[in-house]
């Protein structure tokens, strides 16, 4: 959380030198923490880079789709962390839009 004044900045001036690994990251991160502040940071850094990076967002989504069975098991494993979320903390919601994502 105190670096995070520095990726802002970086996001603002330098948004392609930080797309790609923190695209790597966001899915792994936004499952495995409870912080909510941490969630709720790394939304808007996912939102600020979204706006200024659309065509690297395509690029990325064409690399997935050159090894679609890295895909399929990255979305397995994404599941299998929904699933064993504690069912008072589980989101439906994100389980719904997971499940319709492949």
């Amino acid at each position: 959380l105190k670096l995070y004044p520095l990726i802002e900045q970086i996001v603002k001036f330098y948004p392609q030198s930080i797309v790609y690994p923190f695209k790597l990251s966001y899915e792994t991160l936004q499952y495995s923490t409870n912080d909510s502040t941490l969630k709720h940071n790394l939304e808007i850094i996912r939102q600020k880079l979204d706006r200024h990076t659309l065509l690297v967002n395509e690029f990325i989504q064409a690399l997935n789709q050159l090894n679609p069975q890295h895909e399929y098991e990255n979305w397995c494993k994404e599941l299998y962390q929904l699933l064993t979320n504690d069912r008072n903390i589980r989101d439906i919601n994100k389980l719904k839009t997971h499940l319709k994502k492949f």
